[in-house]
């Protein structure tokens, strides 16, 4: 059995969040607010993994002794131009989209 995403493209970005130009202006302080708390987040799953893995029982239906096996991965505030072009390929290559998107474009780096 594979693993697509880590088969695919090594240390490839599986989530993202997007919100549209139009909210983000009206809405600054929640966007970074939102980025804030994700790079939070990555940094203290990062610096106490089993805490981590203890909650997740707790938030999710993943079992006890699943969640102290699973291997968690990296959280990362930045945006992975790579992934995100790689992935723009692919959904060309597999009819998902018609044509290829520029990934600059609907890209914004979190603020600090």
């Amino acid at each position: 059995m594979a693993s697509p995403y880590a088969e695919s493209r090594p240390n490839m970005m599986v989530g993202t969040y997007m919100t549209s130009e139009e909210y983000a202006a009206e809405n600054p302080e929640t966007v970074e607010a939102f980025q804030r708390g994700i790079r939070a987040t990555g940094q203290a799953i990062a610096e106490d993994p089993d805490a981590f893995r203890e909650a997740l029982p707790e938030v999710t239906t993943i079992e006890p002794d699943l969640a102290g096996q699973i291997h968690l991965p990296a959280w990362d505030a930045s945006v992975d131009l790579e992934t995100l072009t790689f992935l723009n390929e692919r959904m060309v290559r597999y009819g998902l989209i018609d044509e290829e998107i520029n990934v600059e474009d609907i890209v914004t780096e979190p603020t600090d």
